[in-house]
């Protein structure tokens, strides 16, 4: 558990948290997503249910992603396979709020990319250098850092295939 984590503020709390668990993870997500006013980035193997499938988190997304029309949720995913069976929030989501949250499947050039973040209004992000483990850094207030994520993520997104089974509408 992250001690004053409700203190950090989005934009503006300087420095790194170091993230040691998945609590540690969906915890400062959480914080990142509900604190967003105009984007957020996820990127991964998959979207790791420990972190970021749960009502919260889900619902912070929705909230970012309806707040304005000029809002966007961009997720990249290399297995999404996986996600679909495992009926993550997030797809339902999706599927629901289309014009603002796009999901897309990474292309096998990047099949070798083995991080995960979250990028929040190009300013505050989790990373995790492995995707399969908790260990990591969070930081509220580093645009640099989040900007050299949200630029390699944008390349992949230009490469990522648009997923068909993400946009089928639940009869």
């Amino acid at each position: 558990m992250i001690e004053n984590l409700d203190s950090y503020r989005l934009g503006e709390t300087e420095g790194d948290i170091i993230l040691e668990s998945s609590e540690d993870c969906r915890e400062v997500a959480l914080a990142l997503a509900r604190q967003a006013h105009r984007s957020l980035h996820i990127f991964g193997q998959e979207l790791d249910p420990a972190v970021y499938d749960s009502s919260e988190f889900n619902q912070a997304v929705r909230d970012v992603a309806i707040a304005h029309p000029s809002n966007q949720i961009k997720v990249l995913v290399h297995d999404a396979d996986s996600v679909i069976k495992r009926g993550h929030r997030l797809i339902e989501l999706a599927r629901r709020v289309t014009s603002h949250i796009e999901i897309r499947k990474l292309t096998e050039d990047y099949a070798h990319y083995n991080e995960a973040y979250l990028i929040a209004d190009g300013r505050g992000l989790l990373y995790r250098k492995h995707a399969g483990r908790y260990d990591g850094i969070a930081a509220f207030n580093d645009p640099m850092r989040a900007r050299e994520l949200v630029r390699f993520f944008e390349e992949a997104w230009q490469r990522s295939q648009q997923f068909r089974e993400f946009r089928r509408l639940q009869v």
